[in-house]
């Protein structure tokens, strides 16, 4: 039911296309193609200029003209990453069109059919089932959806699609497992990296959110909690809350190369981190001594410190004003630093219990939530008085925001309270609408985070809401009393903070969509694009080259499946039967010993490893009996060919009960 809910508008996107006569598409009076492409008839003709490939298509007075350029080579190749552009405008004022929402999707070009009909797949074929999110129909790179990450009590990061689910039975994509539970979490600017501090192992995890997998553990100090990157994403600041004074403060990471360049002693308890906007500056509070330390990024080095406060637990930086604002919990202000001088220059009286201080959108409005108080107080940056006071939930503790409304979560109360930022500065108490934010109160869990527990996502006025009493996430439009849905934690896990990796094409200026993206292989690919309004659809192609830089791939064998079958019933032997591909010689490869398969049940721990024979002739025989219905991932290895499981593609197999459907 939910994922109906949360694909609302994918629905109404398939509606729209499949409404489209096939005639109007393929009728050249309707519309005119320029270069190459596979859903219109018409003429065609090429235009290259440079290193870019080019294609536009001119449909219903709509020009979409797409682009492809290599970032580091005069021509695309594989393993490079590569940015796909595509220019809209009206096609009679050459006017961009902007704030449109196109849906793309990369696919390498291969031969697909039809379910019913064997017949090759048109283009409008191929974008209809993307929009359903069917497993057999997936692309190579989806330009269009976003992942929601959990991070778990347990160690691990769970990834789910939003969009396509195994028929029902669960939307997780695939699991990151970490060296030890972490804390807190930030992105790369180009959302291709995640950061992650893991305290119980004194390192930053670095998780590549195209393959989603952890390339490496960075050492970062003692007790590393906190995590920011500098607004020119140059570096990467740790906060260490070590028990010893003189190893407590900051690491700092250099984001490209992954290395520690420096490591920064600022002062005992726990540490927040802001910038100024052009990353010249580093503030750092230091909770145990009621300290700001204040470092000069370029020099590295500690320039200042002040006394700011009892108990400092929040910092902000606002481009309006200039100015840091340190919220101190023990006496209840909020300490105004300037960003030039690095003095202070106000104290906000509030009261003590404060436990949180964010910045609405726009760095005018600041909002304090108070956790003894159970207030939120709103104050404006241009002079430094509070506004508003404003009661919400018991024991508020985390502020976060939309374009619209400031989201405020309690950790006594499973409501969470909305405040519309339209509203701020006007006379009068402020409405605040409450909604459902779960069935128990986020603090009767044991486990918490300092990540953020509500985030909004790429769908304007939606937002995710993560409980860890529930262990779910859920998925609210605004507007709306109750949660759409929920994404629930498996195998036991708690969720403790959620945030979104975008896989979606940005606006980079009027009219001009784009993405930057990893070419997989080489080969042939095909670009479907999708606008529902005004209404275009069209296949454009680009190549990819062989990378002579990367290793051959006469090392790497590939799999080829002879058993069809992709479903199986509990407690009843499945027979997978497969060969092995020597890439070089383009034959089986027999005799292997010692290959190996793995199945996992997902989402859950439970896994069991088969060492598989060869049956004869170079095909290996997988028997398993499945213990429970689910969704199975079969992974394979084989040492003596150095080939490891993340190699070759992982198979799914769907498993029901014996007696499912009498």
């Amino acid at each position: 039911m939910f994922r109906k809910w949360i694909v609302h508008s994918w629905f109404f996107i398939l509606i729209v296309l499949f409404w489209i006569p096939s005639s109007s598409i393929a009728n050249p009076g309707m519309a005119k193609q320029e270069g190459r492409g596979t859903s219109v008839d018409s003429e065609k003709t090429k235009m290259t200029e440079g290193v870019s490939g080019k294609d536009k298509v001119i449909y219903q007075n709509v020009e979409v003209e797409f682009l492809v350029d290599s970032l580091s080579e005069k021509e695309v190749l594989e393993g490079d990453y590569a940015i796909i552009r595509f220019r809209v405008k009206d096609a009679t004022t050459g006017a961009p069109l902007p704030a449109l929402r196109p849906s793309v999707w990369l696919d390498i070009k291969k031969e697909m059919k039809g379910e019913k009909i064997k017949a090759p797949l048109t283009c409008k074929d191929k974008i209809g089932l993307y929009l359903q999110g069917s497993l057999g129909y997936r692309p190579d790179i989806d330009l269009n959806s976003y992942f929601i990450l959990s991070l778990n009590n347990d160690g691990s990061i769970s990834v789910t699609d939003p969009i396509i689910s195994f028929r029902g039975i669960t939307q997780l994509y695939t699991m990151i497992y970490l060296k030890r539970p972490g804390e807190d979490w930030v992105l790369s600017s180009d959302e291709k990296r995640l950061f992650v501090t893991l305290p119980r192992a004194d390192q930053v995890a670095v998780v590549n959110t195209e393959t989603f997998k952890v390339v490496k553990d960075i050492p970062s100090g003692s007790n590393p909690v906190r995590v920011a990157l500098q607004p020119d994403g140059k570096y990467l600041w740790v906060g260490n809350d070590a028990s010893e004074t003189d190893r407590s403060g900051v690491t700092v990471i250099d984001s490209e190369a992954l290395s520690v360049v420096a490591q920064i002693p600022t002062g005992g308890g726990h540490h927040e981190i802001a910038f100024t906007e052009d990353s010249l500056y580093a503030f750092v509070s230091n909770k145990g001594e009621g300290t700001l330390s204040i470092i000069d990024v370029q020099k590295l080095r500690k320039v200042k410190d002040l006394q700011i406060g009892r108990d400092p637990v929040a910092i902000a930086f606002s481009s309006l004003s200039k100015s840091v604002y340190v919220a101190n919990e023990g006496d209840g202000t909020v300490a105004v630093v300037s960003g030039t001088n690095h003095e202070i220059t106000q104290r906000i009286r509030m009261s003590p219990g404060i436990r949180a201080l964010r910045l609405a959108p726009g760095g005018r409005f600041g909002f304090v939530a108070n956790g003894k108080e159970n207030k939120v107080n709103v104050f404006d940056v241009s002079n430094n008085q509070v506004l508003h006071r404003i009661e919400v939930g018991k024991e508020p503790d985390q502020v976060s925001f939309t374009s619209a409304f400031a989201y405020v979560r309690s950790r006594g109360t499973a409501e969470v309270s909305l405040i519309a930022l339209a509203s701020l500065g006007k006379e009068g108490s402020l409405p605040v609408v409450t909604v459902s934010g779960g069935q128990k109160p986020p603090g009767a869990s044991p486990y918490s985070s300092v990540a953020d527990a509500i985030i909004p996502t790429p769908e304007p006025g939606h937002v995710l809401i993560t409980n860890p009493a529930d262990s779910t996430i859920y998925y609210y439009m605004e507007g709306m009393q109750f949660p759409m849905g929920s994404f629930r934690s498996y195998g036991g896990t708690v969720q403790k903070a959620v945030r979104v990796v975008d896989r979606s094409l940005r606006e980079k200026e009027q009219g001009v969509y784009e993405s930057k993206v990893r070419i997989p292989t080489s080969g042939q690919y095909e670009v479907a694009f999708l606008l529902d309004t005004p209404r275009v659809l069209h296949c454009f192609e680009f190549s990819a080259k062989p990378n002579p830089a990367l290793p051959k791939k006469g090392g790497i064998p590939r799999i080829e499946f002879i058993t069809e079958e992709r479903k199986a019933t509990t407690g009843k032997e499945f027979t997978l039967r497969f060969r092995l591909i020597d890439p070089a010689e383009d034959e089986p490869i027999k005799g292997l010993k010692d290959v190996n398969v793995q199945a996992t049940l997902a989402p859950s721990a439970w896994y069991e490893r088969f060492r598989v024979p060869d049956s004869g002739e170079g095909v290996y025989e997988l028997n398993f009996k499945p213990p429970q219905k689910g969704v199975y991932y079969l992974t394979f290895s084989c040492p003596s060919l150095k080939l490891n499981h993340t190699q070759i593609p992982y198979l799914i197999i769907r498993v029901q009960e014996e007696n499912a459907g009498k």
